[in-house]
């Protein structure tokens, strides 16, 4: 009896050399500060709604006033961005986007 033969191994492939090349870019500038800060405004503007009943505690003291008048501090941001949402979309769909920014560009409550 003869021994059973091994399967043959497949060749190794052949070795390539790579050669790899680093660039170094430029840093983002522009438009990624303009990003920057637009993200942390709108981080600061949602952290401070949705952290009202902190600042609640700081009203009760400082203005004196019972729990149901210093809420309205903190329950009026959100209200007046959910109701301002909906009516300017509706306002969108009924008048066309440049007529409705325009409107509310000029007749924008004064900074």
């Amino acid at each position: 009896m003869s021994e059973p033969k091994p399967d043959p191994q497949p060749p190794d492939p052949p070795v390539r050399a790579v050669s790899l090349t680093v660039t170094r870019q430029r840093p983002d500038t522009g438009w990624s500060w303009v990003v920057l800060a637009g993200s942390f405004l709108s981080l600061m503007i949602m952290s401070t709604i949705y952290t009202a009943g902190l600042f609640n505690i700081i009203f009760l003291e400082v203005f004196g006033m019972n729990k149901q008048v210093t809420a309205w501090v903190g329950a009026m941001p959100g209200s007046l961005m959910s109701i301002l949402g909906k009516t300017l979309l509706s306002y969108y769909h009924a008048f066309s986007r440049e007529l409705v920014q325009t409107f509310f560009l000029v007749f924008r409550p004064n900074d």
